[in-house]
C-alpha cells in the first residue's frame, strides 16, 4: 500500500513540472515595400488554483496587447505588423499557470532615402533570438523595475549566463541595454503566490510588527513594495501574512 502511495506521489511531483506551449502568426502583406522598424513584445500572465480564477484568453490578449502598445507606441506612419501570439501553460499540482506573449513588427513605408529594409535595430533585436528566450517566471517583452536604482524597461533577453537584458528607452529614441542578475529585477506584469500589483497585503516587518503595503512588482524571491507613507521597500515572500480585503 505504502509503495503505491508512493508512486501516485511521484507522479504528480512529475506531472508538476509540466509545460505546453502553443502559438499562431498573422502575416501581413502590403503593395509597396516597407521598412522593419522595430519588434514590440507584450506579454501578461494569469494563474487558476483547482480550476477556479484566472482570466479568459480574451483578457489575456486584451492586457498583452495594452502592454505592447505601452512598451512601443507608434509614431505617425507606423503600424503593427506580422503578429505572433505564444501561449506557455505550466502545470502544477494545484494550479495551472498560463503566460501570454505577443510579439509584433514595427512597419512604415519605405521612401526614396531608404536604402535597408530592416533597420540596424531591428537587426539588433533579430540577433537577440540566439539567446534564451523565456525563463520559467520572466518572459521577453516583460515591463520591470530594477533593484535598486528603480529604473523602468523592458525584457529584452536572457543570457546563457542567467542574467537579464534590460532595455530602456533614450532620448533620441533608441534604447540602451543592462544586463543584471535576477535578483535586481521585478516584474510588473506578472503575478506570484496568487498576488499581483496594486494588491494590498499585510506583512511582519524585523520587530515583529504588523504592517500594510501595496505590491508594485514582484522577483523570484521578494516582493518590490510601496509603504503607506509612499517609500520603496523589498519584502520577502514569507514574510507576508495575508492579502487585505479590496
Amino acid at each position: 500500500m505504502k509503495n503505491i502511495v508512493y508512486l501516485v506521489l511521484s507522479g504528480l511531483l512529475l506531472s508538476s513540472c509540466a509545460r505546453t506551449h502553443f502559438g499562431n502568426m498573422s502575416v501581413s502583406s502590403f503593395n509597396q515595400n516597407m521598412v522593419y522598424e522595430e519588434i514590440a513584445y507584450g506579454s501578461a500572465s494569469s494563474t487558476r488554483y483547482l480550476g477556479f480564477g484566472g482570466k479568459s484568453k480574451d483578457a489575456l490578449l486584451f492586457e498583452a496587447r495594452k502592454e505592447l502598445i505601452r512598451n512601443r507606441p507608434l509614431s505617425v506612419g507606423e503600424q503593427y505588423a506580422n503578429i505572433t501570439i505564444d501561449r506557455k501553460k505550466t502545470y502544477g499540482l494545484f494550479y495551472v499557470e498560463t503566460k501570454l506573449t505577443l510579439t509584433a513588427d514595427v512597419v512604415r513605408f519605405a521612401n526614396e532615402s531608404d536604402s535597408l529594409i530592416y533597420s540596424a535595430h531591428y537587426q539588433k533585436q533579430i540577433e537577440r533570438e540566439k539567446l534564451k528566450p523565456n525563463h520559467y517566471f520572466f518572459s521577453v517583452g516583460d515591463s520591470v523595475i530594477i533593484d535598486p536604482s528603480g529604473q523602468s524597461g523592458i525584457v529584452y533577453g536572457l543570457t546563457e549566463k542567467d542574467r537579464i537584458l534590460v532595455a530602456f528607452p533614450t532620448e533620441d529614441e533608441k534604447e540602451k541595454i543592462k544586463k543584471y542578475p535576477f535578483r535586481q529585477v521585478y516584474s510588473r506584469v506578472k503575478s506570484k503566490n496568487d498576488m499581483k500589483a496594486g494588491d494590498r497585503f499585510s506583512y511582519s516587518n524585523s520587530n515583529l510588527n504588523t504592517k500594510t503595503a501595496t505590491a508594485v512588482a514582484f522577483g523570484l524571491k521578494r516582493i518590490l513594495a510601496v509603504s503607506e507613507y509612499g517609500s520603496y521597500f523589498l519584502v520577502d515572500y514569507d514574510e507576508i501574512e495575508e492579502l487585505d480585503e479590496p
